[in-house]
């Protein structure tokens, strides 16, 4: 059965003009196992969704990539996550089910079957001459019917080089792992027809709007296997970034360590009569200088009232003697991204009130920061600092929550629902905002549950308020010398 539509075909086939494209290759990871690191993640993906079949019945998942781009390309996060890729328009498919209740009848059960494929774009080598080389899915020996030298080198770079053995997948399956973008309908429809669940993410759509290509697909696939029942990934996928890998937290580390050294760059370097743009454009040269890609997220520079403008990212205020500067940046390092908020008196010391709301925020951050620990609600978070603030009498200026995930997305997958566990990573940011006065003042930092309690890593950018003034004094004096 031929699939007559399919989200990311519907483009034309060669895209006209010079594009950035994006280099294939593995990412920026310090440690030396990141194919396995990957391939174990697909494999404990598969084996958390095999937990929601029935007995006796298959699964299939379906990840797609992002779309080629005319600006930077940034891979779509999960498919990131599982594959470690940066390859517009291919796509992951994992095969499993879940044995029989009874299939063994003596000794431990019978373990379920797995297989992965990973489809990638046809190359067309007039467009690499502006884009750059990009790897093509090769094909089998004839003789042999073993991988040819450029799926060979395919699998090898992608880190797919596990040919299927054994009776699983089926031999009038493909031969994979590395496959062909043209062959994916018709595979897809093959792996359908035994499946009795699909795994699909899909973004909801608006009332009355046209179908997304995403939506238009589901349709499509309801309409040919009515008998399928289609399921999100994205709980288990969730559950599973929420929780940082030792390699993964070292990337983090190293963004955060960047992000704080821009943080205090600003701190003595911004000026009275400075552009926002300027402040912006020193956080962003310590970024790029020091090895991050970019930042993960639009920075946030807002001086006077543009401080009490919550995703403020126009950059286009002066700074004025008097005035609060508040730097809410993040630097993307190895696609792991930072999220640090620092507050600074531009004249280098807090006014009276501008010193009292910032010792009630800073308050309110250590005492929610000292509430995390496994098995926490992560609701009580945000209790806790919201408790403090509005003690103080300022509950209606804290105008939004105190915590996210943080990881491969600046609000990373994870359920805020659940308890806190050991390696999740988030933000603690409460604010008071008063626009009125022209004070904003928000402070946050990127903080790892540990098995005991909780470590700031963004420490290294100082909140203490006479160790800012210190700091941004001793950066005004220098520039007088």
């Amino acid at each position: 059965m031929e699939l007559r539509l399919r989200k990311n075909l519907i483009l034309p086939a060669l895209i006209v003009g010079c594009l950035s494209g994006a280099a294939w290759t593995l990412p920026q990871r310090p440690d030396g196992n990141a194919p396995q690191e990957y391939r174990a993640r697909r494999e404990a993906l598969a084996e958390a969704l095999r937990q929601e079949l029935a007995p006796g019945d298959s699964g299939a998942l379906v990840l797609d990539a992002a779309p080629e781009s005319e600006s930077s390309y940034r891979q779509e996060s999960n498919l990131y996550y599982l594959t470690g890729t940066e390859i517009p328009d291919s796509s992951l498919v994992l095969l499993f089910d879940r044995p029989a209740s009874g299939a063994a009848k003596k000794g431990p059960a019978a373990p379920g079957r797995y297989a992965e494929f990973f489809y990638l774009p046809g190359r067309d080598f007039r467009q690499e001459r502006w884009t750059g080389p990009r790897p093509g899915a090769g094909g089998l020996v004839k003789e042999t019917l073993q991988p040819d030298d450029e799926r060979r080198e395919a699998m090898r770079r992608t880190g797919f080089e596990r040919i299927p053995e054994g009776d699983f997948p089926p031999r009038r399956y493909p031969r994979g792992p590395v496959e062909s973008r043209a062959d994916f309908a018709s595979h897809l429809a093959r792996f359908l027809a035994d499946a009795q669940v699909f795994f699909h993410l899909v973004a909801p759509g608006r009332p009355g709007a046209p179908l997304t290509a995403d939506l238009a697909f589901v349709k499509e696939i309801r309409e040919e296997f009515p008998l399928l029942t289609l399921k999100d990934p994205a709980p288990a996928l969730a559950r599973m970034r929420a929780v940082k890998s030792p390699a993964e937290l070292q990337l983090l580390r190293r963004a955060i360590e960047i992000t704080c050294q821009a943080q205090r760059d600003a701190l003595k370097q911004a000026r009275s009569g400075m552009a926002e743009f300027e402040v912006q454009a020193l956080v962003e040269y310590r970024f790029t200088s020091e090895g991050a890609r970019r930042p993960g997220y639009p920075s946030i520079v807002g001086s006077g009232p543009n401080s009490c403008i919550l995703h403020y990212d126009a950059s286009a205020g002066t700074l004025r003697e008097g005035d609060l500067l508040l730097m809410d940046v993040g630097a993307e390092y190895g696609r792991y991204t930072a999220d640090v908020t620092r507050t600074i008196p531009v004249s280098g010391r807090f006014s009276e009130e501008q010193r009292k709301i910032y010792d009630i925020v800073l308050k309110a951050q250590k005492a929610a920061i000292a509430a995390i620990r496994p098995g926490v609600p992560f609701s009580d978070i945000d209790k806790t600092a919201r408790r403090v603030i509005e003690e103080a009498g300022y509950g209606p200026y804290f105008i939004h929550g105190t915590s996210h995930f943080l990881g491969l997305d600046v609000h990373d997958a994870g359920d805020t629902s659940a308890a806190l566990q050991a390696g999740m990573v988030l933000t603690v940011e409460p604010g008071i905002y008063l626009p009125e006065k022209q004070i904003g003042i928000r402070i946050e930092d990127d903080v790892l549950v540990t098995r005991r309690g909780a470590e700031v890593l963004s420490d290294c950018a100082p909140r203490e308020p006479g160790a800012v003034e210190m700091q941004r004094l001793e950066g005004l004096k220098s520039a007088t010398r």
